[in-house]
């Protein structure tokens, strides 16, 4: 995988943490700088180190499996595609975001589930993680904080656009890993 293609993957990844960070921002008056700057903070770590457990978890297992890893790789972007685009469109998703240190924690989960399941299917191409995992929380870091600061300026205007770019990305890194093992 180039640096092309992990820049890309990692861009798609930080979309759910740059729409949480746009709804977050778009309330940022009720915080303050360090209540706000805690969240690109948490939402990057979290991204890193979800992405190296999953990929751990299936360098464990890919010698098991690895007669159907392009298979199963797709499929997890698939899921996580349509898991983006489903919760765009939902609308049971939870719209306050008071930023304690538990609702920091919660948003930094929730977005980096995604990052778990990409790990998980990264460790399938034979590629060391560690440089993945940096650039993945450097830029869901920088997004996070590109997102409050939209947040502030343009409201929840951006942040369903944000999630169904993401989603069609993580879609895109799906297709192509499928056909580079098919063909």
């Amino acid at each position: 995988m180039n640096l092309f293609s992990i820049i890309i993957l990692a861009i798609g990844l930080s979309m759910d943490s740059l729409a949480a960070s746009i709804a977050v921002g778009a309330e940022s008056k009720k915080y303050e700088l360090s209540k706000l700057i805690a969240l690109p903070f948490s939402v990057g770590i979290f991204h890193l180190m979800m992405i190296v457990i999953g990929w751990s978890l299936g360098d464990a297992v890919k010698i098991l499996i690895s007669s159907i890893d392009h298979w199963i790789a797709f499929s997890l972007l698939l899921i996580v595609s349509l898991k983006m685009i489903y919760e765009v469109f939902s609308k049971t998703e939870n719209k306050e975001m008071n930023l304690y240190l538990s609702k920091i924690l919660l948003i930094s989960v929730a977005t980096s589930i995604d990052a778990l399941m990409v790990g998980l299917s990264l460790s399938f191409l034979d590629i060391s993680i560690y440089w993945p995992a940096i650039i993945v929380g450097i830029i869901t870091f920088s997004f996070s904080v590109l997102g409050l600061l939209l947040g502030k300026e343009l409201g929840h205007i951006l942040e369903s656009k944000a999630k169904i770019f993401g989603a069609i990305v993580l879609l895109g890194i799906g297709v192509k890993i499928l056909v580079e093992h098919l063909s």
